[in-house]
């Protein structure tokens, strides 16, 4: 488990240089409000602590947040955002992993108030307005096609 959680560390600082925040650093966020999702889901609100706009994230995009774990140091980790890319906060859900160095810290320990290093969102996994286009319009042609063979399937 050491060795997994060591390279997820890693995952943004490799990419750091790469897909640099648009203000050129890391900034301050701090948790404005928690919402428990489920029972180990713990869903935080991150909101800039110098009030400026956020960067513009788009869905499927993640961001990088730095932790101080106490008796250990700062760790990062990965997070998914869940928020909306108008949103004018940042929103991670994070699931408690049992065992885990930084979860359980985000899902049980932290509260509104708490700050947290934070980059900017990074990823290249969402589509454009030309993909979705495109996949509609296979799915167009395609799928009544394919409804004359339902009839001649077996019951």
């Amino acid at each position: 488990m050491s060795d997994l959680s060591g390279q997820l560390e890693c995952g943004c600082q490799e990419r750091e240089a790469d897909y640099r925040i648009p203000y050129g650093r890391w900034r301050r966020f701090y948790v404005k409000s928690l919402k428990q999702e489920s029972a180990d889901i713990t869903s935080l609100y991150l909101y800039p602590v110098d009030k400026k706009n956020i960067p513009l994230a788009k869905a499927g995009q993640f961001i990088c947040i730095e932790v101080e774990v106490p008796g250990v140091g700062p760790r990062r980790r990965n997070y998914s955002l869940s928020s909306t890319p108008s949103d004018e906060y940042f929103r991670i859900s994070v699931k408690e992993v049992p065992d885990g160095l930084v979860s359980p810290l985000l899902t049980r320990k932290v509260k509104a108030g708490d700050e947290f290093e934070v980059s900017g969102p990074y990823g290249e996994f969402f589509s454009s307005p030309v993909i979705s286009l495109l996949l509609l319009s296979a799915v167009d042609v395609a799928l009544p096609r394919l409804f004359p063979w339902r009839k001649k399937l077996p019951k």
